[in-house]
């Protein structure tokens, strides 16, 4: 909801909450959908090679555990995915949409943390 108010901010610390509290209790569906959130806000903040990353670790998730993505979600990880993919151009998005599906879970939890303690992205 943030995301849509314009507050990237306030979105990005909810889904790294998300993220986190997933990685806890080693809830992948929910591990996905903070990954997608993040995905969303890094579209958002044009940052599109960490979108892309992003949306295909959450993907490589989803087909590993059978979970889809909430319909009443896909039309903000659809946009997420355009604005990534038009902003690196296909081919450069593929590359990274299949970095981010060849991580592991701890790969992507690691990556996020190192991130969120350098500062990386916020704005």
């Amino acid at each position: 909801m943030e995301e849509l108010r314009g507050d990237l901010a306030a979105a990005e610390a909810c889904h790294r909450e998300s993220l986190r509290q997933a990685g806890d209790l080693a809830d992948e569906n929910s591990l996905a959908f903070a990954l997608e959130g993040l995905a969303c806000v890094a579209a958002a903040r044009r940052q599109p090679e960490r979108a892309a990353v992003l949306l295909g670790a959450a993907e490589s998730i989803r087909a590993r555990t059978g979970s889809q993505l909430p319909l009443q979600e896909r039309a903000d990880v659809a946009r997420a995915a355009g604005a990534a993919a038009g902003d690196l151009g296909r081919e450069a998005f593929d590359l990274a949409l299949d970095r981010g599906r060849r991580m592991s879970t701890g790969e992507v939890l690691a990556q996020e943390s190192r991130d969120m303690t350098e500062g990386r992205f916020a704005r």
